[in-house]
C-alpha cells in the first residue's frame, strides 16, 4: 500500500468469496509512504481461512480501493 499523504480513517479487511469479512489487516490512521500489510492467514475467529479467493477492500478517509488474490495451500 503506497500513500501520498497521510490518511486519518483507515480500515483494511479481507473477505472471502461469499462477502464475509475474513480478517481486519488495519483499522486506524496511516501516514504517508509505503507500508506492506501481510494476512496469515487466519479468520478474525481463530480458524485458518480456505484456498481460494479473497478480495482486499480499503477504505481510506472515505474512499474505497479493492483488489483480489488467492490464497493456496
Amino acid at each position: 500500500l503506497t500513500l501520498t499523504a497521510g490518511v486519518e480513517d483507515a480500515l483494511i479487511e479481507v473477505f472471502d468469496a461469499s462477502g464475509r469479512r475474513a480478517r481486519v489487516l488495519h483499522h486506524g490512521s496511516l501516514p504517508a509512504g509505503t507500508r506492506v500489510l501481510t494476512w496469515d492467514g487466519l479468520r478474525d475467529d481463530g480458524p485458518r481461512a480456505h484456498t481460494g479467493v479473497y478480495l482486499v477492500r480499503a477504505l481510506l478517509d472515505g474512499r474505497e480501493v479493492r483488489t483480489r488474490f488467492v490464497l493456496l495451500p
